[in-house]
């Protein structure tokens, strides 16, 4: 899906054609996952696959918010890439000062950090 997204953005492909070709990988993801439910774990079974299967059922019940980016609005990013490099600096600078102690200091730095995002 990325590869056509690309190719969309890079105006090698129009809107229309970028969804076209993503509609059968969605279909064949959706296919894996449930393949992957179907075959199930033992009740109580704490183990790698188990926990595969658990996930598998996760991402099926979310299945359409992973493909949020080529169905609603044209060109939503695919990944979440800005949203992270947006939160970086804040995140940093917590892990560099260890954090705040109290209630009323988280709110005072989340508001720092919305007037002055590269504090």
């Amino acid at each position: 899906m990325f590869v056509q997204w690309h190719q969309w953005k890079d105006d090698a492909i129009d809107w229309d054609q970028c969804q076209q070709s993503c509609r059968p990988l969605c279909q064949q993801f959706e296919g894996i996952l449930q393949q992957v439910v179907d075959l199930g774990y033992a009740r109580k079974e704490r183990t790698p696959w188990d926990q595969t299967v658990r996930t598998s059922q996760q991402l099926l019940h979310c299945q359409e918010a992973l493909q949020i980016f080529l169905a609603i609005h044209q060109g939503i990013e695919s990944t979440n890439n800005a949203a992270e490099r947006a939160l970086r600096q804040a995140v940093i600078q917590c892990k560099i000062s260890l954090g705040v102690q109290s209630a009323s200091a988280a709110i005072c730095r989340s508001q720092l950090f919305t007037l002055i995002p590269n504090l």
